[in-house]
């Protein structure tokens, strides 16, 4: 949607440039109606305010009506061949598929090449649903451009969760992301 009244908004890359319309990149904000700053944690703060614009976080981008989309996290994003790679995207698509109740891709360390990261699909299959990892390999081929592909999946009995019932991805990665390749 559009930004809030009385409030700028610009997406920008790694190097806080503006990016184009359609192209992916960070959403920071500016405005009289944003908050002041995190509750007694002044380190926190200034983090993400930087001349005078918060930096979300959130991984996004404008249409050429000037439409604001969030597509996700930056925390979550991993770099793979030089190129960011958005898990949700990914994960849009796996879920897609009929045996995946939930689905969490995260990025781990490639230490056979030199791809930087690979992603790795916590699948948690539907009951009584015998998928196969051959399966959703040749699913992601069909679905997926090669690059975003998760190289390796593991299936979970359920995507590790905090106590508001929103993915853990510290969890997650601790539990999840040290794989030996």
């Amino acid at each position: 949607g559009k930004p809030f009244l009385f409030t700028d908004c610009r997406v920008v890359d790694s190097s806080g440039n503006d990016v184009e319309p359609g192209v992916r990149g960070e959403l920071i904000w500016r405005g009289d109606l944003l908050f002041s700053g995190y509750w007694q944690n002044d380190a926190a703060t200034q983090e993400v305010y930087k001349d005078g614009w918060v930096y979300s976080g959130d991984v996004g981008y404008r249409d050429e009506d000037g439409d604001i989309y969030v597509c996700d996290r930056t925390k979550n994003m991993y770099i793979s061949y030089g190129e960011n790679i958005y898990p949700a995207e990914i994960e849009a698509v796996i879920s897609m598929h009929p045996d995946v109740l939930d689905v969490c891709v995260i990025g781990i360390a490639d230490t056979v090449g030199l791809k930087g990261e690979v992603g790795k699909a916590l699948i948690v299959r539907r009951p009584d649903a015998t998928v196969k990892e051959d399966d959703l390999f040749a699913f992601f081929k069909e679905q997926l451009s090669s690059i975003s592909r998760p190289q390796f999946i593991e299936f979970i009995g359920s995507i590790p969760k905090n106590s508001v019932g929103k993915r853990d991805l510290n969890a997650i990665r601790e539990l999840y992301g040290n794989e030996e390749q």
